[in-house]
């Protein structure tokens, strides 16, 4: 979850908020209805306010909603404004909304629920003839020489202080992407469109291409760098690229399992597929590389499920033939949400979870920021 000190990072971000105010400017009319998703602390949604919109729902799972509510009422806002503390896709609104503004990307669009929720809100929370911002991400692959980035995450795992190499776990993190900074002088080969994402039209949430990338300066290459270019409004763009002022996404670090030393005119064969699952996209990236003159010079297989493992008894319970039997964590949650019954406050549940689940607890204090945990993702 994001930090106030986040969302401070994501408004002072300039090259980011100008094309979003540009876009709420050329789409809002006095009168309208706007959803605000990943709401945050509320800019998008006082912004729609300033500029006439006749209701806005602020709609944020995050905790800096009581933050954006407290800035609303202080700016006057409140009436107009109805903020709702929950993921979008479990949301309802009492009627349609004209406009559908929202950032829930992270170093790339495809981040944790956010095309499935955009999906998701277009076909039930947005009226006919409505429009959304964004309006399109493109996403673009090149070549990267990444030294620094490759031994942070990779290779410090075979050649650290210690003197403990760990193959198997550098293996491990190979398979894992990573949020990046890239200059240009770091890309060794033209950048080439993978994918479009237009929010209006969208429907998939598996996303799959192929791509060729030619090796134009010789040295030692570590993986692809991702990113993306966006299209807020109709004209109003903005890049997350190498070289473009600097944004708070980052770029996104698909390694290889090794560096691989190449020259000018070489050529990279890359496949790639992202497909959401339950909390968060999963990747696959395939790539062969082969010399100007067609010799394969190595060839990787790699995925996001491999640096993720589940391994041991952990394995053994996510089998289809596991019978499971509920432990102590389970019976004591299992009360807890039977205690939550509209009439009970969590002051009395958790004096009824001391009572019943003794040594459970160290203070009372403890056994209310359990049952408040629980509270907050089952209460109404």
């Amino acid at each position: 979850m994001y930090s106030i000190a986040d969302f401070g990072r994501m408004i002072a971000n300039r090259e980011r908020m100008e094309p979003y105010v540009q876009a709420l400017r050329a789409a809002v009319r006095p009168g309208m209805v706007v959803a605000d998703i990943g709401a945050g602390t509320g800019i998008f949604s006082f912004i729609a306010c300033q500029l006439g919109a006749r209701r806005v729902y602020a709609i944020e799972p995050n905790g800096a909603i009581a933050a954006a509510r407290s800035a609303a009422a202080a700016l006057g806002h409140a009436g107009r404004i109805e903020f709702i503390e929950r993921m979008s896709t479990a949301v309802a609104l009492p009627e349609k909304a004209d406009l559908i503004v929202s950032d829930i990307r992270g170093a790339l669009p495809f981040f944790q629920r956010s095309i499935p929720s955009l999906i998701d809100a277009r076909r039930r929370l947005l009226a006919p003839g409505g429009a959304m911002i964004p309006l399109r991400d493109t996403v673009w692959a090149a070549l990267a020489h990444a030294p620094a980035i490759h031994r942070k995450h990779i290779g410090v795992w075979t050649d650290n202080v210690a003197g403990v190499p760990m193959p198997g776990i550098a293996r491990m993190a190979a398979n894992a992407w990573h949020r990046a900074r890239f200059e240009t002088r770091d890309l060794r080969s033209a950048a080439v469109r993978c994918a479009e994402i237009e929010y209006m039209r969208e429907e998939r949430s598996r996303f799959e291409w192929e791509i060729e990338l030619t090796c134009a300066e010789e040295g030692e290459v570590h993986g692809l760098a991702l990113w993306f270019d966006a299209e807020a409004a109709p004209g109003i763009l903005y890049s997350n690229g190498p070289g473009e002022p600097e944004l708070v996404y980052g770029q996104g670090y698909f390694p290889w399992l090794e560096p691989v030393r190449l020259r000018v005119g070489d050529r990279v064969f890359a496949r790639m597929a992202a497909w959401s699952g339950d909390e968060d996209f999963d990747w696959l990236w395939s790539t062969r590389i082969a010399s100007s003159d067609g010799r394969e010079i190595a060839k990787f297989q790699q995925g996001t499920w491999l640096a993720n493992l589940p391994l041991g008894k952990a394995l053994v319970r996510r089998d289809a033939a596991f019978v499971p039997c509920p432990n102590e964590a389970a019976a004591l949650d299992r009360y807890v949400l039977s205690a939550i019954d509209g009439s009970s406050s969590l002051r009395d549940i958790a004096d009824r979870v001391r009572q019943d689940f003794p040594g459970r607890f160290g203070s009372w204090e403890d056994a209310l920021s359990h049952v408040g945990a629980i509270s907050s993702v089952y209460s109404a």
